[in-house]
């Protein structure tokens, strides 16, 4: 499979790094990826009490291997159990991480389809502390 998505998303995010601080989600262009924008997800992180999730945007090449969108969804403790969802289960411990990380595996969709994939999850926030966002990038076959 190829890493041609992980490998521009992490560098378009390495570029955006000023004086090896994570950089603002303000600073991330989803046009600058438009080929690959619709692979991606946009989830913001919120600190009110308990920490929480939500997809502010998910492309529809994503939400169709997921099964469906869930623009404007909390992430909610089923999705984090889930294998269709692994590549999300550790949005805690990425919270964190000042740096991009990478994943692959598999998992059966509902029309009982292997799908292989592999996915980068991008940190962006402020004061190179605070975690306000990921950007989420997925590649997949399905078998």
């Amino acid at each position: 499979m190829e890493q041609r998505l992980n490998d521009r998303l992490s560098n378009y995010w390495n570029r955006l790094c000023k004086d090896g601080r994570i950089p603002a989600i303000e600073s991330f262009n989803s046009g600058a990826m438009a080929d690959i924008w619709q692979q991606c997800a946009k989830i913001s992180v919120t600190e009110a009490g308990t920490r929480t999730y939500y997809f502010e945007f998910m492309g529809e090449s994503l939400a169709k291997v997921l099964g469906k969108s869930m623009s404007g969804e909390r992430v909610i403790a089923n999705m984090l159990t889930s294998p269709k969802f692994k590549l999300i289960h550790h949005l805690d411990s990425l919270v964190a991480k000042t740096q991009p990380t990478t994943e692959e595996g598999q998992f059966v969709n509902e029309k009982s389809k292997v799908v292989k994939y592999r996915s980068i999850i991008l940190p962006f926030g402020k004061d190179n502390e605070h975690i306000t966002h990921f950007i989420l990038g997925v590649s997949w076959r399905e078998f």
